[in-house]
């Protein structure tokens, strides 16, 4: 028997490409509300805008417990010294995030 990978094809360095493409996006769509949210919640303080940062916060903090699980997945994978930075930064703000 060889060693097999559980089934799950190797990630390409094309991916790799793509996944920080849309990781760009969404982070440049998203970063702007998560800091609106804060704002808000630390100049007009009340119960209601508490709730919203705190949404927020929890959903960007999943989002982006995610996004270094994906960027981990990546690792053994040879892409551009580039792409390979802004995975670790990606990877880096969560630093326990693994593939598994």
């Amino acid at each position: 028997m060889g060693c097999s990978n559980n089934g799950q094809e190797q990630p390409t360095a094309e991916q790799a490409k793509e996944f920080l493409e849309e990781y760009e996006t969404t982070a440049t769509t998203e970063g702007p509300v998560i800091s609106s949210a804060y704002w808000i919640a630390s100049n007009f303080i009340t119960h209601d805008s508490q709730v919203v940062a705190a949404d927020y916060g929890k959903r960007y903090t999943l989002k982006g417990l995610e996004e270094a699980r994906k960027a981990a997945s990546f690792d053994d994978i040879a892409v551009d010294p580039l792409d390979r930075r802004a995975l670790n930064l990606i990877k880096n703000g969560f630093p326990y995030a693994t593939t598994t």
